[in-house]
């Protein structure tokens, strides 16, 4: 986290999927009351779902990392539950945008996009630009999008009226192509990660992953066995 993972300050858990994938996905946090004295330090637990060659650990997918223009459909189905603990803890998703073709570090990222399923005291970004809201799973979600300076563009689909959602299907096609017509995302840009996680500030509990499903179509035509799929964990 932070770039250098500094006790305190930025608590981070992360599993990256390999071939053979564990029977029971549970997050788990207990956020140190330390955090208090660093600005409330978010916790956050993560599933790397789509990932290429970082760092040499595994095979990267045919085609991978592939660009926003190239994709034919790309849905993400998921189902969850919260075992135990504090209902205080937002579930995301985001990901990293590159002009680069080749694996570059996340400090060498265009900027990132980042969806809210589940938030807790509803907090929408004043980022200077904003598409009309929308309903995704028949739930209320704002569209946010600011330039972040420089090259550090961010996007935020962020659920409203503090309403959850712990289970359906998203299509992230539709949301990347919302974006790129209001030009606020490059189609030329390269995606070389999905990630899922949990955030928190406080308190302790565990969530229950019971699915996750990741269907990626691109023109060059990434073979379903070369894409990990979650499925009844």
């Amino acid at each position: 986290g932070r770039r250098s993972a500094v006790p305190n300050v930025d608590f981070r858990i992360a599993m990256l999927h390999q071939k053979k994938l564990p029977s029971t996905c549970i997050f788990i946090w207990d956020v140190p009351s330390s955090s208090k004295k660093f600005g409330d330090a978010s916790v956050w637990c993560y599933i790397n779902l789509l990932w290429g060659n970082r760092h040499g650990l595994r095979e990267d997918l045919a085609g991978f990392p592939f660009q926003i223009k190239s994709i034919k459909q790309l849905t993400i189905d998921f189902n969850y539950r919260q075992l135990f603990g504090d209902n205080a803890f937002k579930l995301a998703m985001n990901l990293f945008t590159y002009n680069e073709s080749h694996l570059a570090g996340l400090r060498e990222s265009d900027g990132d996009f980042f969806f809210i399923f589940d938030q807790v005291n509803t907090y929408i970004p004043p980022y200077p630009y904003s598409l009309p809201d929308i309903k995704i799973m028949g739930k209320p979600f704002a569209v946010r999008y600011d330039d972040g300076g420089g090259n550090r563009q961010r996007r935020r689909v962020v659920i409203k009226d503090g309403e959850t959602l712990t289970s359906g299907r998203l299509n992230l096609k539709s949301l990347f192509d919302m974006f790129m017509k209001e030009n606020y995302l490059n189609p030329l840009q390269y995606i070389q990660n999905i990630q899922l996680g949990i955030e928190v500030s406080s308190g302790y509990g565990a969530v229950k992953f019971n699915q996750f499903d990741i269907d990626l179509k691109t023109y060059a035509s990434l073979q379903e066995n070369e894409i990990d799929k979650v499925d009844d964990l």
